[in-house]
């Protein structure tokens, strides 16, 4: 169960995108409440939350036992083995539909956003009750190549990455997060998402 414990705060959700920089990361600490996506952890160890819903990312991390933060993931074998805190991720009831890929209202339950980690976390920030959210490192597409800021992930979590199911996903979602009253605005440097107000990070914290 996800706690509403930020409620009235501002959160910053880091992704893995390419142009995600070190002082772009540096600049939110202490001035919001941080959520790293997978590898992210190791630009933000003092983040607030790690999240990442692959089982075998944590095995290849083993289970990052050095971040003093907390630690998510949706796999009950995972969340025991490396003492993370265990949350559901489900699809929406019209899964099919991608109008339908909404944020989960429900604190026991995180939607799937396309299957991308990074959209789970926001939706875990706007269940906290953060308000605003910013987002880092939400390029949503390769960039200069690269499809993440430290490159690939070792061979056993090279995965297919769906840039447009993602994409497509969370700007579908962004009508209902306004409508929720929770301000996003994406202040990742490169993006291919189109639906979120655009910023720098220093000119919103």
């Amino acid at each position: 169960m996800i706690p509403r414990d930020w409620v009235g705060d501002p959160a910053v959700v880091i992704a893995s995108g390419p142009s995600l920089t070190q002082d772009d990361v540096d600049y939110c600490r202490g001035r919001a409440w941080v959520v790293v996506v997978n590898d992210n952890y190791r630009r933000a160890p003092w983040a607030d939350v790690l999240y990442a819903a692959d089982a075998e990312w944590w095995r290849v991390h083993d289970g990052v036992m050095g971040f003093r933060g907390e630690k998510w993931c949706p796999d009950e074998a995972t969340a025991k083995e490396f003492g993370c805190r265990l949350i559901d991720v489900r699809a929406p009831d019209k899964a099919g539909d991608v109008t339908n890929n909404a944020f989960s209202t429900d604190p026991a339950i995180l939607h799937r956003m396309g299957g991308n980690s990074g959209g789970q976390a926001l939706n875990m920030a706007i269940l906290r009750g953060a308000s605003p959210v910013y987002l880092l490192g939400f390029d949503m597409q390769p960039t200069g190549g690269r499809k993440h800021w430290f490159g690939d992930h070792p061979s056993s979590l090279r995965k297919s990455q769906n840039f447009d199911s993602w994409r497509r996903a969370l700007d579908a979602a962004y009508p209902q997060a306004a409508a929720l009253g929770v301000e996003i605005v994406n202040c990742s440097r490169e993006t291919a998402l189109t639906a979120y107000p655009r910023a720098s990070i220093a000119n919103c914290l």
